[in-house]
């Protein structure tokens, strides 16, 4: 199943039942929201933990070999600059595990 059927379902339901406001007592956020809030947390894990990680060492790692055809492909960071943007959210908060966490919870 894609997500791009999921979001559609979900955007149906919302349609069909807004007027019972079904989705909206059982708090249902949309999908494109829940992933992005992983992402802001799992950035806010990035922005933490040490220089020496695994995870800050593979961060500048170029893939070998030969570019696909046709328009690159987003990296993580570029998406997660463009979500930073949209939301306007400072990336320093996230040296501070707490403000960056109710950050996330009031603009996401």
């Amino acid at each position: 199943m894609s997500l791009q059927y999921v979001q559609q379902r979900t955007n149906y339901l919302r349609t069909v039942n807004k007027k019972n406001g079904i989705i909206e007592r059982l708090n249902i956020n949309s999908i494109r929201n829940c992933i992005r809030r992983g992402r802001l947390t799992w950035f806010g894990d990035v922005k933490r933990c040490s220089n020496d990680s695994q995870v800050k060492k593979c961060r500048g790692l170029v893939a070998e070999g030969q570019q696909r055809k046709g328009k690159n492909r987003k990296t993580w960071y570029q998406v997660m600059d463009s979500d930073l943007r949209s939301l306007k959210i400072n990336r320093d908060l996230a040296q501070n595990r707490t403000e960056w966490k109710t950050v996330i919870k009031k603009t996401v």
